[in-house]
Order: C-alpha cells, then structure tokens, then sequence
C-alpha cells in the first residue's frame, strides 16, 4: 500500500504541471495576437491614413445648404431692388434668383433670345434664360440639379466621363476655400449665371491687337472681345498688365452688384455649361458645326447689322456674339472664337483655357483643355466672366 502511495503523488505533481504548461502557453499566444508590438506598427499607421483620409473627404465635402424661404415677385423686365424670382417662391435650379440690380428679359426685350426661353413659362430653364443688368450686360442661368454631377470631366462621344488627365487639377490648395464657397452657393440656389458673351473692351471699336488695360469691360453683343490677357496680373513690355482673374473679380464691383461674386469660370462650371449645352444641334467633341474656327463657315453681322461671310479656311476674330450661328442656348461663342481662361490649372503656374478658338486648327472642340503658363497674353486667349448668388 505504501508504494502505491508513493507513485500516485508524482502523477498529480504531473497533471498540474501539464495545466500550468498549458495555461502559460495559451496565455503567451493570447499576448503575441493581441498585444501590439514592432510589427503591428504598420497597420496602426494605416489606420492612421485612413482616418486621415476620411478628415480629408469631411473637409472637401460642402456643407449641404439649400435655400428654403421664398424671394420677392418681381416682373419681367424689371430691376430687382433685392434677391427675387419671377413668381415669388423659393429659389432653385428651375426657379432662378434674379439678383439685386439685374431684370429678367425674353424674346421681346431682345430679339436675339429665343423663344423657348421665356421666364415663368414650364421647363423654360433649359433653353437658357437671360438677365441683364442696368448697363446692358447680360448672362445666362446655368442649372444644376445634381451636386453630385459638378465636377470637372472628360468628355467622350459628347458623354460627360470621370476618367480626367490626372495632370488637371481644381482647385490649386491656396484656393480651396473661394472653390469650396462657390459650390456650397451653387447647392443653395440651384446654379449659377454664365456671361452671355466672351468679356468685350468697352474702350475701343478696332479689335485689340495688343497687351493693355481696359476700365471699360462689358458683356455685351458686338463688342470687341478682350483677348492679349494673361491669366495673372504680371509685367509685360516693362508695363503693368492686369490679369483676367483680377479683371473678372473687378467686374462686380465696377458695377455695383450686392449679391453675387464673380469669377473667372472654374473647370467644373465649363464642364456644367457643356453638359447643359450638349445635343445633336451643339456637339461638344465636334464644334465646328457651331464655332468660329478655321474651316467654319459661318455668316456674322456687324453692330450696324452689315451682313459678312468667313469662308472655310479663313481664320478671323468675330466681335462678341456676331453670329447666331455660334449660339447655343442663347450663350455665344463657348465653341471657339477665343480660347477662355479658367481657374483650373495644369501646374503651380500653368492655367486651362477652354473653347479652341478661331486659328487654331486642331482641337476644335468647345470641350478642348489645353494648358497655357498664366502670364500668356496673345490675340486667340480671352476670358468669359460667371457669378454665383452669395
């Protein structure tokens, strides 16, 4: 009996040692999988991306903002003395605001609109509706009913398409916030208003044929479009030359306008006049059935309504809005004519132009992108002003 005694003991001392063992290796696994250590590091980091990466999409994402009271009556062919709509409700992309200091005009106010565009009748915001200002500038409302269709695009088949050269970038850093306000103002309201016409120099009555200065710009028919303007103010010829974005900031306030910011047209609001402006009648990826390009035929008036013709293979310079056969949706001349500044850029200091313009004898396409250093001035690049409502 003692000797069994004595060999039982061993194989208890055995068993809770086995349970020790066991309980010590399933407690170091439990420390290696769960407790960090120097090869979990990287995957800490990644984590760390990603919540960077979502702080990024928060911070770039505009704040939703939809205007929900409803605006003054006013009529047709009446100044607004503040914000109002032609019925008196709440603003959107099929009710536009007609802003401060601006009239709502049709076809019998001015002949060259068209007919569909009439203010107050149905579905008449796609066909292009017109305002005008107390000095005759003009502009064009510019729907936009999905924010999540306002982006710069490529264009393919006359198809709007995601897929753009990475080397095209909107907005630069520095200029995220004016960027990120003028898309939370075009949610609010529904769009924005595109000039009518290329910028034209009020100054003179010959085409410009140099770089210089002019206090006088109009958006109006039959002006001489104001090309020789580079993008950023700059020295050219030892003279102080000022830049189309300087000039269409400029413009707002040389008129006197309280409730809209103008601009330069950003990339995305091209991208947004082409996608309101395509159809079999405007391709944008074959203009020149509706531009002034080089083998264009195109019939053109003068301001004193002399009747000419550009022959096909004849490049010439048309004043703003000379042709009715460069219209479309009542805009003038976003299919060639000048090439026209924009706020994207290609590079710290390349900017876009858009349009192709009349001498140009390759892409000649209203959807053309080509990159130009911003202190370029020369007689096919001018620049078309838009405004959003604050």
């Amino acid at each position: 009996m003692e000797d069994k005694k004595k060999i039982q003991v061993p194989r208890i001392v055995l068993i809770i040692g086995i349970i020790v063992m066991v309980l010590l290796v399933v407690g170091i696994i439990f420390l290696i999988v769960v407790q960090p250590n120097q090869e979990n590091e990287p995957v800490l980091e990644n984590e760390q991306n990603q919540n960077e990466v979502v702080e990024n999409i928060v911070e770039n994402t505009i704040t939703e903002e939809i205007a929900d009271e409803p605006l003054p009556q006013i009529e047709i062919n009446s100044i607004a003395e503040v914000n109002s709509t032609i019925d008196g409700n709440v603003p959107c992309y099929y009710n536009p605001v007609i802003p401060a200091g601006f009239k709502a005009i049709n076809k019998e106010q001015d002949t060259t609109i068209d007919e569909m565009a009439k203010w107050g009748e149905r579905n008449a915001y796609l066909s292009g509706l017109v305002i005008e200002d107390e000095k005759g500038n003009q502009f064009v409302w510019i729907p936009v009913e999905n924010m999540q269709l306002f982006h710069t695009t490529d264009w393919q088949r006359n198809e709007p398409t995601e897929q753009i050269n990475t080397t095209y970038l909107e907005p630069m850093e520095e200029e995220r916030q004016a960027y990120e306000t003028m898309k939370q103002k075009v949610q609010k309201y529904g769009g924005f208003y595109v000039g009518r016409f290329e910028t034209g120099d009020g100054d003179i009555t010959e085409a410009r044929t140099t770089t210089r200065n002019s206090d006088n710009m109009v958006i109006q028919k039959y002006a001489q479009v104001y090309n020789y303007v580079p993008f950023m103010s700059t020295t050219i010829d030892r003279r102080e030359v000022t830049g189309a974005r300087e000039l269409a900031l400029k413009f707002g306030n040389q008129n006197q306008y309280q409730t809209v910011t103008t601009s330069v047209l950003y990339g995305v609001q091209w991208d947004a006049i082409l996608r309101f402006l395509v159809s079999e009648e405007s391709p944008v990826n074959d203009s020149t059935s509706w531009g002034n390009y080089p083998n264009a035929t195109l019939s053109y008036l003068d301001s004193l309504g002399n009747t000419y013709q550009k022959v096909q293979g004849e490049a010439r310079l048309l004043q703003a809005g000379s042709s009715e056969q460069t219209k479309a949706k009542n805009i003038y001349d976003i299919a060639g004519n000048l090439y026209e500044w924009t706020m994207e850029s290609a590079g710290s200091s390349v900017r876009v132009v858009r349009g192709g313009a009349y001498l140009v004898n390759i892409g000649q396409l209203a959807a053309s992108r080509y990159a130009y250093a911003q202190n370029t001035a020369n007689n096919s690049i001018g620049f078309r002003i838009s405004f959003y409502i604050d």
